[in-house]
């Protein structure tokens, strides 16, 4: 059993939800529904225009795409969410039946479609081959599609300690520097804007990177 598998039945219960996940989950919906709100303006206000595919990368048990569903249903043709754990995909597919889940790893997964927008919380540390998976980011989006990728940064000495408490709950993950993540991913996005998320001032600092495609 991995470390994911275990928490899965805990996971929404966990403390950082309040405090670290669950204003990440908020900022990333306002990013969308921004998304959706450009999309809909640049094809003339259709609803057709605005309707879009997206993908939720290391969805846990499913929360982030819950909401997402929740508030933009309307505008969503089809929502997948994807995950490494197959216990957080089990518990995911119990908490909905309305969206599309996948046990498979960002590497050996293989769409069935190109997404308008991707979205990645808190799991991107975790994956091993990191400019591997910007790569497949950008082969999975449509053209100047959007990656929504969420991380804690280790921007100050105070975060260096908070996330070296956190990792003992985890796995080995490698929390990339904002100018490390603008060096990675400058060959095949654009980074549009730079959002740092920290509700409370003894959480480390999260940051959510709005990335477009080139």
């Amino acid at each position: 059993m991995s470390i994911w598998d275990f928490w899965a039945s805990r996971y929404e219960r966990l403390w950082v939800q309040k405090y670290s996940l669950g204003p990440t989950r908020k900022a990333v919906l306002k990013e969308i529904k921004d998304i959706l709100s450009y999309k809909g303006e640049k094809n003339g206000q259709s609803e057709e225009g605005k309707m879009i595919n997206l993908l939720d990368v290391g969805c846990g048990t499913g929360q982030l795409t819950r909401e997402i569903w929740e508030k933009f249903k309307g505008e969503i043709s089809y929502l997948e969410g994807l995950d490494y754990s197959k216990a957080m995909v089990e518990e995911a597919r119990r908490n909905s039946i309305t969206i599309n889940y996948t046990n498979s790893s960002i590497e050996g997964y293989n769409a069935k479609k190109k997404f308008s927008v991707i979205t990645c919380t808190h799991s991107f540390p975790y994956y091993k081959d990191k400019k591997g998976t910007i790569e497949k980011f950008y082969d999975l989006l449509e053209e100047e599609g959007y990656v929504l990728l969420a991380q804690a940064s280790e921007k100050s000495f105070y975060d260096k300690i908070a996330m070296f408490i956190v990792k003992f709950t985890t796995t080995k993950a490698s929390y990339l520097s904002p100018k490390e993540i603008k060096e990675l991913t400058k060959g095949h996005f654009i980074l549009e804007e730079e959002i740092l998320i920290r509700e409370k001032p003894y959480m480390p600092s999260i940051v959510l990177f709005k990335l477009r495609r080139k």
